[in-house]
């Protein structure tokens, strides 16, 4: 029997850019992602959990700024929140390595005036990329706040399975 190629396989989701596949089997697409079907040619591997996490961000190239909150990790979708800040975003994620993007506001303003946020704009985009264990992860990303770059890494516990 020939070797079946991943976009025409019914289990497995489509290839990325495969128009013709994609609109074949949508169903099953979306079914394979819930169901974290990671079989794909050239490798496999562990996806990544479904969990509620704690994270602690730090700034990094000599800029001061750190963050502590609450972030939720569901089928390819993040939910972030602190004391100051709350963030939105996607990730993909496969064979212990994650990425994706997020937008981050500040929803409460801090209690000393003096104290200002390391980036002074009301959304801020960032993207990331780093690696994942069942118990937790680390990222490395870049925020976008008006004509500046800001570097940060941050560490992801897990807390509970979703």
């Amino acid at each position: 029997m020939p070797a079946r190629h991943p976009t025409n396989d019914p289990v497995l989701p489509p290839v990325a850019g495969d128009t013709r596949a994609a609109t074949k089997t949508p169903l099953l697409a979306a079914l394979a992602a819930v169901y974290n079907y990671k079989k794909r040619a050239g490798g496999g591997g562990p996806a990544m959990k479904n969990g509620l996490f704690s994270i602690h961000i730090h700034m990094l190239d000599g800029v001061r700024g750190r963050d502590s909150g609450v972030t939720i990790l569901r089928d390819g979708q993040l939910i972030s929140g602190g004391s100051y800040f709350w963030s939105i975003g996607t990730y993909t994620a496969h064979d212990g390595t994650w990425k994706g993007q997020f937008s981050t506001s500040q929803h409460t303003e801090f209690p000393d005036p003096t104290v200002q946020p390391v980036f002074r704009n009301p959304v801020v985009n960032s993207g990331f990329s780093g690696t994942y264990t069942d118990d937790g992860a680390e990222v490395f990303g870049t925020t976008l706040a008006g004509s500046r770059s800001l570097s940060f890494h941050a560490t992801l516990k897990r807390l509970a399975d979703l």
